[in-house]
This record gives C-alpha cells, structure tokens and sequence, in this order.
C-alpha cells in the first residue's frame, strides 16, 4: 500500500492511496483512491473517488472485485 497526503493548508489536505494486490483474483490493475480532507475544530471530512468498493485491507491487497466506473464515498471523523 502506498499512501500520500499533502496538506494545502492548515484544514486541508489532498489524499491519494494505491493497493497493489498480493494474491486472490487479480483485477489486472492496483486499487487506487483519492480526495480531499477536510479538518474543523471538532471533526474530519474526507470526499473520496476509488476504484474499488472495498473498504477493508483483506479485500482490498486480496486483488477482489473493482468496477468499471469510479465510486464516490466520504467519511466523517469526530475528534475528541
């Protein structure tokens, strides 16, 4: 897995993460995603776009399933 994240400024960042898969069905090409994430006081905001619907390190470095079409998703961290 390979991770970059820049900050743009004190409250945003641009993030990108590529997969490349280690065994299982190999899709012919790595897991990839990026966005932007966003920091307030209280919480944390991410608006992603994968090629993957997977949201978990077996599913993603196993090689499964990617789609044709890019997915948009996003999260939100509460700080405490």
């Amino acid at each position: 897995v390979a991770t970059l994240e820049v900050s743009v400024s004190s409250s945003a960042s641009l993030v990108t993460e590529w997969s490349f898969p280690f065994g299982g069905f190999d899709a012919g090409e790595p897991a990839w995603s990026g966005g932007a994430k966003f920091r307030t006081r209280g919480h944390a905001f991410s608006l992603m776009l994968s090629n993957t619907p997977n949201i978990s390190t077996d599913g993603i470095v196993t090689g499964s399933e990617r789609r044709g079409d890019p997915i948009v998703g996003f999260t939100i961290t509460r700080n405490i």
